[in-house]
């Protein structure tokens, strides 16, 4: 199916189905058409047609394959009541246009997992109604402008997976409505602005995979160049517990806690690099409570109490300052010894069956019911005198036995069938 016919839609919503490029008449008969999402669909070539569609509110052409630049004719301009807009997912090149950033309303943009250059211009910061902002999985370069910090509507912003270096500014602690910063897989320096701390709506802050942003420098394990209260921002602190890291280091770390609000302004008073003097007071709790949202590399940390998962062996490379976790090999034995271990086992395992067998017949002959024991006697007796073999004559003597019937006749008379009972429970068991 192609995109042919589609220009009678007044809205499109479809996935996998269409192919084939936007028609150059698009949006010519039908002005008024507010909404287009083609999301998931496997379309192509340039998108300059949607030009043509000035009501739009809503643009959505996320996961298909349209190539090319980003709009930014002149007449961007009529798209003046655009609130949202997808462009994520698809393979578009060039820099963000100058006047794409410039639109009045846009309050969601999303320009993700395409290959666009270039740097952050600073006219990104003119979109006042900006909440969310994506532009991860891109080849961006150049510093994060402070000024993007100053948006007073944004909540969500992800600029991973780019090639962005320089550091974060102390003034992100003025994006005071800002949920969720996600930078990982760049290449900033520096470590974590203790001005975090007065943002108390933050839910997520993701700066892994930045291998050269360091607490306080690079210290090694045997010569630290900071304190344990130095490793994290004053506003944060390591939780007791460990936790299984997810991106395949084979080891654990502590859980990263917020601090209580008392605890946090105590922490961040001062006026130290890592402190925030008379801001302390300003210091919040955060709305999510203590929840270990801060995901940050342990090499940020020095590897501070982390552990090694069993099966795997320290090994601290770059003089002392790598943490590596490496498998630990089985060691090897010779050919020969399953045979023998084998060989011993089958052994042992026929002499502990013969010996519970020998059990097993005593305990029977000796645990047979009296009936039995009884009725066995008795056709022995039948047969008469043995004819020969061996005969076992029993004699016993009770020694003092007449001093003792004269003593106590009564006692001794029981002794004696205790004496009798002991010899035929014998004679049972053997005969």
């Amino acid at each position: 199916m192609t995109v042919t016919g589609f220009k009678r839609v007044p809205f499109a919503s479809t996935a996998d189905a269409m192919t084939g490029t936007l028609p150059p008449a698009l949006c010519q008969n039908m002005p008024n058409l507010s909404m287009i999402k083609l999301r998931g669909n496997q379309l192509t070539g340039p998108v300059d047609q949607l030009l043509n569609c000035t009501a739009l509110t809503q643009l959505d052409i996320s996961s298909n394959n349209f190539s090319g630049p980003l709009p930014s004719a002149a007449n961007i301009w009529d798209w003046q009541r655009l609130e949202a807009l997808d462009f994520s997912h698809n393979s578009f090149e060039g820099t963000i246009p100058d006047v794409l950033t410039a639109l009045p309303v846009v309050g969601y943009l999303n320009a993700g997992h395409n290959r666009l250059t270039g740097t952050l211009h600073r006219s990104i910061t003119l979109m006042q109604y900006l909440r969310h902002l994506a532009l991860d999985h891109n080849q961006l370069t150049g510093h994060i402008d402070e000024n993007i910090w100053f948006l007073p509507q944004l909540s969500v912003l992800d600029l991973s997976h780019n090639k962005l270096s320089g550091t974060i500014s102390r003034v992100a602690g003025l994006s005071f409505g800002i949920q969720q910063i996600v930078l990982h897989n760049n290449s900033l320096v520096g470590s974590l602005p203790p001005n975090l701390g007065l943002l108390k709506d933050l839910t997520l802050l993701d700066i892994r995979q930045n291998p050269a942003m360091k607490s306080c420098g690079q210290g090694t394990t045997s010569s630290p160049t900071c304190s344990a209260e130095q490793l994290l921002p004053c506003f944060l602190k390591f939780g007791d517990a460990l936790v299984p890291q997810t991106d395949g280091s084979n080891m654990s770390c502590p859980a990263i806690l917020r601090r209580p609000r008392d605890e946090a302004v105590h922490a961040c008073a001062g006026n130290g690099s890592a402190q925030l003097g008379e801001l302390a007071d300003f210091v919040t709790y955060g709305s999510t409570g203590l929840l270990w949202i801060f995901d940050l590399d342990p090499s940020y940390y020095s590897y501070h109490r982390c552990q090694c998962l069993g099966g795997y062996s320290d090994d601290w490379q770059n003089n002392g300052t790598q943490l590596v976790c490496v498998n630990v090999k089985p060691v090897s034995v010779p050919a020969w010894v399953p045979g023998v271990v084998g060989g011993a086992a089958a052994a042992g395992g026929m002499l502990a069956l013969a010996a519970v067998l020998l059990v097993w017949l005593k305990l029977k002959m000796q645990l047979r019911p009296r009936w039995q024991r009884e009725k066995e006697l008795k056709e022995n007796r039948k047969k008469g005198m043995p004819s020969g073999g061996p005969a076992t004559i029993v004699v016993t003597d009770v020694e003092n036995y007449s001093s003792m019937m004269q003593t106590n006749a009564q006692l001794t008379t029981k002794a004696m069938g205790i004496h009798n009972a002991i010899l035929r429970k014998a004679v049972a068991a053997h005969a």
